[in-house]
């Protein structure tokens, strides 16, 4: 079950078992909200991320980005905005310094918004209704662009596909292994 519409839910939870498979750092709002509404959630994360292997080719990328070598960096999920609080730390910097000042990003959805605009990296792009790779896709009007998709290794390709397809520059590169639980 997806939840895409928290008020589609109602008292007819009460009493029903949900299981959750996401940590239970990013189960905890969905499993709030449905113990709220009676029913009882149960959290059984059943993937883990591990930083990527291929550290140097992420590096590089980030340097390119760092240096304005992108018109856009797309961010697709919370675990990218996590991978990049962490090699912004690595480089004694936010963030937001990561991203230069002329570099707008997007994202695929209300929570890496929020996530990315509390890291101090204003987002200038988000899909609304569908909120989904496909979502930003059928939003993009910017093209011709430079764009840095950083994702996860077993990300699919409808989002670089899209974007390529739409005249952007795509460089992706792996930014996280999504693995078994526990990593």
């Amino acid at each position: 079950w997806h939840l895409r519409d928290p008020g589609a839910l109602n008292v007819s939870c009460a009493g029903r078992r949900v299981l959750i498979t996401r940590g239970a750092d990013l189960a905890g709002p969905l499993a709030a909200l449905l113990g709220s509404l009676w029913a009882e959630p149960l959290v059984l994360p059943l993937i883990d991320f591990e930083q990527a292997a291929d550290q140097p080719a992420l590096d590089a990328a980030l340097d390119t980005l760092a240096a304005g070598g992108f018109d856009w960096l797309v961010v697709s999920s919370i675990t990218t905005v996590r991978m990049l609080v962490e090699k912004a730390a690595e480089r004694g910097t936010t963030p937001a310094g990561l991203v230069p000042a002329g570099t707008r990003v997007a994202t695929i959805g209300p929570s890496s918004r929020r996530i990315l605009e509390a890291a101090g990296i204003p987002v200038a792009l988000a899909p609304v209704n569908i909120q989904s790779a496909e979502g930003l896709v059928d939003l993009w009007t910017a093209a011709p662009a430079r764009v840095l998709l950083p994702q996860a290794d077993i990300a699919a390709p409808a989002l670089r596909d899209g974007l390529a397809a739409q005249g952007a520059d795509v460089t992706a590169v792996v930014a996280y292994h999504t693995v078994d639980y526990p990593a």
